[in-house]
């Protein structure tokens, strides 16, 4: 019995550190974020207090449409740049994840359609 707990315990440690782990990772911007999501993104990417404000009721989606043009009007044209780079990489990434669903859509109904054959 002793035994048995003690492999619970240790299984369940191992669970914890991982979640901690996770709670640890830099913030995400994707279509989906709220404006505190944004925020968040902002100040771990290292932009100013001025930027924050200007985009502080901005979602993820709102931001993705942004111009570099418009960037630059809101910021410091240096700042804006590097904001439009940063924008640009999240976009890129937050299309490659929204890809995979349906990828794996397509993978499960050919597997799927094998089984019922």
């Amino acid at each position: 019995m002793q035994e048995e707990l003690r492999q619970v315990l240790s299984i369940f440690r191992s669970k914890k550190s991982h979640y901690n782990d996770s709670m640890n990772r830099d913030p995400v911007l994707d279509h989906y974020s709220t404006p505190r999501e944004v925020q968040n993104w902002l100040i771990a990417k290292g932009f100013s207090e001025k930027v924050c404000k200007q985009l502080r009721d901005m979602t993820g989606s709102d931001v993705f449409n942004l111009t570099k043009r418009q960037l630059e009007q809101h910021c410091d044209v240096g700042e804006g740049s590097k904001l439009y780079s940063q924008i640009s990489l999240a976009r890129v990434e937050s299309e490659k994840n929204r890809q995979r669903p349906s990828e794996l859509k397509q993978i499960l109904a050919k597997a799927r359609h094998r089984a019922e054959d």
